[in-house]
């Protein structure tokens, strides 16, 4: 399995002018697989991806930004503001599959590294994933812990990209 490293290059719409540096902005690392290897892995997260494609498209309807970068597809403001309002609060950024879906383009690139060792998980686990992260969070609730800082996926990618 091969590495490569990726510098964030921001997109030419008028918010990318205003991001300000910040420290995930840092090379962003991903393993490369052989082609057959790549395919299958989209292939296993695929339903999850399906569901993001649906995001996808909402948010570009609505006046979002879309793009691809890193083998993941990215989207940001539209629908996905309404989203993180009234959905997922608190939150700027989550990972279905092989999308990754952002209040805006700073939250894009800000959680990028950290929603990049989602896509990971969602390959390792596949369908499983979305009902194994839900089970975590269950299970730090039952225990009286935080349902997102306590769950094994989140606490996963923070020690690997804070």
């Amino acid at each position: 399995m091969e590495q490569t490293t990726i510098q964030h290059q921001p997109s030419n719409t008028a918010t990318s002018t205003a991001l300000p540096q910040v420290a995930a902005y840092s090379p962003l690392v991903i393993h490369r697989h052989s082609p057959l290897v790549t395919f299958l892995l989209y292939l296993w997260v695929l339903p999850a991806t399906l569901f993001g494609l649906v995001v996808v498209g909402l948010t570009a309807v609505t006046g979002g930004s879309v793009q691809c970068y890193a083998g993941a597809i990215e989207a940001w403001s539209g629908i996905a503001v309404w989203i993180f309002k009234y959905i997922t609060r608190p939150g700027c950024a989550m990972t279905l599959g092989h999308v990754i879906i952002g209040l805006d383009e700073y939250s894009i690139c800000r959680y990028r590294q950290h929603e990049h060792v989602h896509i990971e998980q969602y390959e390792r686990w596949g369908p499983l994933f979305v009902p194994l992260y839900v089970a975590s969070s269950l299970l730090a609730w039952v225990e009286g812990k935080n349902i997102y800082h306590d769950n094994v996926f989140e606490q996963e990618a923070y020690r690997r990209c804070h």
